[in-house]
C-alpha cells in the first residue's frame, strides 16, 4: 500500500496503528551522531538504547540494577575490582559473537574517543579477559557510582571490535571508526540502523538474530518534527504511533479523555530547576538568594503547568526517591514577604534577566509564572527563550555574560547521587551553567564518590545536597515524569527512570485480546 493509503487506513481504523509492524515516532530536533561513545543528549535516547546494550541496565520503573549483556557480576571488598560474567549466544549486528575481548575493546574505544561520556571510565586502571565470557575491570580507586555508570543510557555500550577495526581511518588504532559510526552501528541491540539522514529521518530495523525477545515492530521510523503542535496533529491522524515528550498539559488531558489514545506516565530522573547566577545584581547577596527560595510557589506552578499528574512538587535536592524524604531537603515554606524584606537591605539593579530553555515548552510557562511572582516582590523581570545547545555552552561562558536566572528541565546521567549533584552543582560541573559554587559540598561529593560504605555514601551526598539547596543557587521546582501519549492498543511498556524521553522500543507490541 502507498503511504497515503496507510494513513487513510490508520485514520479510519485507529487500532491499525498499534498492529502495524512499523512504529512511527518523531523527534523535536536532530540528535547527535548515534555513536554511543559520543552521544550525550536527551533527544536520541530512543535510537542509541535500541541499537546498543551495556553490561547491566535498570529494571522497569526502578533504579535497581539488573543483568543485560552480563548475567552476573561481583565487586571486591575494597571496591576496586569488578568481575562481569558475560551472556552466551549474543551476536553483534555484523554477525560476530560477543566475547570479553569485545567488552575490553569497547572500554578502550570509549577512552580512546575521549568524548564527554568518557569520564565514566576515568578511574579504570586495567582490564583482564581470563576467558571469552569473563571480563574483569580494575579501578585505581573506589567509585561508588561505577555500576550506575554501566547502567546509564550514556554508559559504556558494547561495540563490535571487528566492525570498528574494519572501518577505522588510518589503521588501528585510528579514528575508532567515528566517521562510519555517524550513520551506521556496531551494536547488539534489538534494532540496527537502516538509515540515518541528519535533519530528515532515521530508520531502525529489527535484528533477526537478536539474542533476546524479538521485537514485534520490525521497523521504527523516526522523523524530525520541531513543532510539537504538528506532532500532535500527526498523532491524531494516525501518522505517528506515539509522542514521547513535549506535549503541554492541556493536550495530554485532551488525549486522556479520547478513547483512541493511551496516556502513560512514568517516574523519571528529571527536574525543572531554577538556577541562580550569584555574580550579578541583587543575587550576589546570599540573603536575597535564600529569600528567593521562599518566593517561588512551587505547588502553584505544578498545578498550573503540569496539572498535578505530569509532575510533583520537588521537596529534595535530588530526584524523587533517591533519598528518604527527611534527607537533602529543599522544601522552604512559601513566604514571598521574605524576598521583599531581603531586597530592602541590598543595593543594586532590580532588573532581572530570566532565561528559559526552549527544548521543553513547559519551561516557558514556568518562567512566566516566576516572572509574575518576582515582579510582585519589586523586581523588574524580562524573560527570553534560549536553545538548549546554547544553554549547554553557559558553563564555559563568563557568568557576567549570562542571565540572572535560568529555568530548565534537566536529567542526570544515571541514578547515582553523584551523577546529579556533581554535574549540576559542583564548582566544575559540566552542567553548572550559572557557575554556582559551594566548596564544602564539593568536598563531600568527592568523599562520597570514593567511599565504600553505603551509610557513609548516603550521609555525604545528603549533606552535600542540603548545602547546595541552602546556598540558594539551585532551586528545585518540580520532579517531572515522562509522559507518553500513544495510539490505543500499544502495550509492553518498559521504562527506565534515568533514560528520559523514551521507553524500551523493542518490548512494545499490540495488546492481545
Amino acid at each position: 500500500p502507498t503511504p497515503a493509503h496507510a494513513q487513510a487506513v490508520a485514520r479510519a481504523h485507529p487500532s491499525s496503528v498499534a498492529t502495524s509492524r512499523t512504529l512511527h515516532l518523531a523527534f523535536v530536533a536532530d540528535m547527535q551522531v548515534p555513536d554511543p561513545d559520543i552521544f550525550y543528549e536527551i533527544e536520541g535516547n530512543a535510537v542509541v538504547t535500541s541499537v546498543y546494550e551495556g553490561l547491566v541496565k535498570y529494571a522497569d520503573n526502578s533504579t535497581r540494577i539488573v543483568p543485560a549483556l552480563a548475567t552476573s557480576w561481583t565487586e571486591s571488598r575494597n571496591g576496586r575490582t569488578y568481575t562481569f560474567h558475560l551472556r552466551h549466544g549474543v551476536h553483534f549486528h555484523d554477525g560476530t559473537p560477543f566475547t570479553s575481548a569485545d567488552a575490553e575493546f569497547s572500554f578502550e574505544r570509549r577512552k580512546g574517543v575521549n568524548s564527554a561520556p568518557a569520564y565514566m571510565l576515568a578511574d579504570v586502571a586495567s582490564m583482564a579477559t581470563p576467558n571469552p565470557y569473563t571480563f574483569v575491570v580494575h579501578l585505581s580507586q573506589p567509585v561508588s557510582a561505577f555500576l550506575d555508570y554501566m547502567a546509564s543510557p550514556y554508559g559504556p555500550k558494547m561495540v563490535s571490535k571487528k566492525a570498528v577495526v574494519a572501518h577505522e581511518v588510518g589503521g588501528h588504532p585510528g579514528d575508532w571508526a567515528q566517521g562510519w559510526l555517524k550513520t551506521h552501528d556496531a551494536g547488539t541491540g534489538p534494532y540496527e540502523i537502516a538509515q540515518f539522514v541528519p535533519g530528515s529521518h532515521y530508520v531502525l530495523k529489527a535484528d533477526a538474530s537478536y539474542w533476546g525477545k524479538k521485537p514485534y515492530y520490525r521497523t521504527v521510523d523516526i522523523k524530525i518534527i520541531p513543532d510539537i503542535s504538528t506532532q500532535e496533529v500527526e498523532l491524531q491522524d494516525g501518522q505517528l504511533s506515539m509522542i514521547l515528550h513535549g506535549l503541554p498539559v492541556n493536550a495530554v488531558e485532551s488525549f486522556a479523555h479520547n478513547p483512541k489514545f493511551t496516556v502513560k506516565e512514568f517516574p523519571a530522573e528529571q527536574k525543572t530547576m531554577l538556577d541562580v547566577n550569584p555574580y550579578l545584581g541583587v543575587f550576589k547577596s546570599k540573603a536575597v538568594r535564600v529569600a528567593l527560595r521562599h518566593a517561588i510557589d512551587k505547588a502553584a506552578i505544578v498545578r498550573a503547568v503540569y496539572g498535578n499528574t505530569m509532575a510533583s512538587v520537588s521537596t529534595q535536592a535530588y530526584p524523587a526517591g533517591e533519598f528518604p524524604k527527611s534527607m537533602a531537603k529543599d522544601d522552604p515554606a512559601y513566604d514571598p514577604a521574605k524576598l521583599e524584606k531581603a531586597l530592602k537591605k541590598v543595593k543594586g539593579s532590580r532588573t532581572v534577566d530570566l532565561a528559559y530553555s526552549t527544548d521543553d515548552p513547559n519551561n516557558q510557562r514556568v518562567a512566566e509564572f516566576i516572572q509574575a511572582e518576582l515582579q510582585a516582590s519589586g523586581l523588574s523581570v524580562s524573560i527570553h527563550g534560549v536553545p538548549i545547545g546554547q544553554v549547554f555552552d553557559y558553563a564555559s561562558t563568563s557568568p557576567k555574560q549570562l542571565p540572572n536566572l535560568l529555568v530548565w528541565t534537566i536529567n542526570p546521567d544515571d541514578a547515582a547521587p553523584d551523577s546529579w549533584i556533581r554535574i549540576l552543582s559542583n564548582t566544575h560541573g559540566a552542567l553548572n551553567e550559572l557557575h554556582g559554587s559551594v566548596p564544602a559540598a564539593d568536598k563531600l561529593m568527592d568523599k562520597g564518590l570514593h567511599a565504600t560504605s553505603p551509610a557513609v555514601i548516603r550521609k555525604d551526598y545528603a549533606k552535600a545536597g542540603t548545602l547546595v539547596a541552602d546556598s540558594g543557587e539551585w532551586i528545585s521546582i518540580a520532579d517531572v515524569k515522562d509522559t507518553v501519549v500513544a495510539a490505543k492498543g500499544i502495550t509492553g511498556w518498559f521504562h527506565q527512570p534515568p533514560t528520559v524521553d523514551t521507553v524500551v522500543l523493542g518490548l512494545l507490541h499490540p495488546a492481545r485480546s
